[in-house]
């Protein structure tokens, strides 16, 4: 028989078996590690993937797009995603500088020991 990506699936925690029909693959667990980076078939998509150890801890080992979620129509436009990251930073800048400003100007025209330009209130009067 051919070679082929093997489909594994865990049997009675001790073995790795490839479930496709006419294939007699298997390995004992203790020799797993034979198995990682060996290509497979995920079980869940049905598309071949590079074994990991990862995929080793699932009964069914999937590859690690089924494993996180993490599709194309999924993902994050990480450009967009730092734009808006930039944008919010140099507002949070912006107001913090006002508030300083704010800060720094009632200082001036209150006693140092007045809570007023903190929020509180005005023992000066």
């Amino acid at each position: 028989m051919a070679k082929h990506a093997h489909q594994l699936i865990l049997l009675n925690k001790k073995t790795w078996r490839c479930k496709l029909e006419g294939c007699s693959f298997f390995v004992h667990l203790g020799l797993a590690h034979i198995l990682e980076n060996k290509i497979g078939v995920c079980n869940q998509c049905g598309e071949q993937f590079r074994i990991d150890a990862h995929s080793l801890k699932e009964d069914m080992p999937r590859c690690s797009e089924c494993r996180t979620g993490i599709t194309p129509e999924v993902a994050i436009d990480f450009e967009e995603h730092i734009k808006r990251m930039n944008a919010r930073n140099m507002l949070k800048e912006i107001f913090e500088e006002d508030n300083e400003i704010e800060v720094i100007e009632a200082e001036e025209t209150h006693a140092a020991d007045c809570m007023a330009p903190y929020g509180g209130e005005c023992s000066c009067k």
